[in-house]
């Protein structure tokens, strides 16, 4: 018998090159999974959340202002003024407070300053009404305005600014940068008829209350106005090289201190009541005066005297240790007193407990 043809043909199968390289195990080896899961996503979030914590900025805010609430409920008053039943304070943050009738809103302090301004920086109480100024020269009035004592008129030619502020028992003044006073309200006594200066001369300061006013020129004359029967309330002369130092307008009188030390009262028919300070108190150094409807007074750095009615049964208020009397304001039945320190004292009427406890 022959060789089968068979047997060749069996020998290289055909489906042993085939099946040797499958293609499985290459598709199978870069798994897809295991790229995906080799850079987390949520480590990153996670690391982002922890490391700055917000709770901690938080509560070193919350803490901090504590301190300052704290230390910042003493008052310190810079200015005082007397009305006729009511009182007002000026704060050393610019602030007013008031105190007494309130029965023509005179306690009603704007709570909107004028445009531009930020604080105020003098107060002055009258009769029924108050008056501010603020520290960009803007005059504001509230209370009872019967004599449009409140309705503020625009500044004189020449001004730009208002300086100065006072609060008279029925009428208003106000001082300008340039040195000119103007007056509103009432003028039934001629007290807002302001006399005419010459020469250059300007005002710088004033005082009035019931029925006159006093104005000081920068060449140290202190000249009086109002009055409905003579106009003009003469001041006494001085001596020579004598100044007027501080001066105040009463009832119907007028007190005044100089810089020889001397305190001095005139009234309507200009009798000199008082001669110097140096004789009856021994010290020139009057730091203000003060003058209302029943009593005068002047001031020392460490005592208050007082005269006219009832003055020699007033118990003046103690001055605090270690501290000094800076300023005095009287109107009609009670007196206010500051020291140094921001502390407000007060003696006569306080039936509508005008006097600050």
């Amino acid at each position: 018998m022959q060789p089968p043809v068979t047997t060749s043909i069996m020998q290289p199968p055909v489906t042993t090159s085939i099946m040797q390289p499958p293609v499985t195990t290459s598709i199978m080896q870069p798994p897809v999974t295991t790229s995906i899961m080799q850079p987390p996503v949520t480590t990153s979030v996670t690391n982002v959340v922890i490391q700055p914590p917000v709770t901690t900025s938080v509560t070193n805010v919350v803490i901090q202002p504590k301190i300052v609430t704290t230390t910042a409920v003493v008052k310190k008053y810079i200015a005082i003024s007397a009305g006729l039943n009511f009182s007002l304070g000026l704060t050393n943050d610019g602030k007013i407070d008031g105190w007494g009738d309130n029965s023509n809103r005179q306690l009603n302090v704007p709570l909107v300053l004028p445009q531009g301004a930020t604080k105020w920086i003098a107060i002055s109480a009258g009769g029924f009404h108050s008056l501010g100024l603020t520290d960009n020269g803007k005059i504001v009035g509230w209370g009872g305005n019967m004599n449009a004592q409140i309705n503020i008129p625009s500044l004189p030619s020449g001004a730009t600014k208002w300086v100065a502020i006072k609060a008279c028992y029925i009428c208003s003044l106000g001082l300008t940068d340039d040195g000119q006073i103007k007056g509103w309200g009432s003028n039934s006594y001629k007290q807002i008829t302001i006399p005419f200066l010459f020469g250059g001369e300007k005002w710088v300061s004033m005082s009035g209350n019931m029925y006159h006013v006093l104005g000081l020129t920068n060449n140290g004359t202190l000249l009086c106005w109002g009055n409905q029967s003579t106009n003009v309330i003469p001041a006494p002369n001085l001596q020579s090289g004598e100044k007027w130092v501080s001066f105040s307008a009463g009832f119907n009188y007028s007190v005044g201190s100089t810089n020889y030390g001397r305190l001095i009262e005139w009234g309507f028919d200009n009798i000199i009541r008082n001669t110097t300070s140096s004789f009856m108190y021994g010290s020139p150094n009057w730091i203000g005066t003060s003058a209302g409807f029943f009593n005068s007074f002047g001031l020392l750095d460490n005592r208050i005297f007082g005269w006219d009615i009832n003055s020699s049964n007033i118990a003046f208020p103690s001055l605090p240790a270690g501290r000094k009397w800076i300023a005095i304001s009287t109107l009609y039945s009670h007196v206010l007193v500051l020291t140094d320190d921001g502390q407000i004292k007060g003696w006569g009427s306080n039936y509508f407990k005008q006097i600050p406890q």
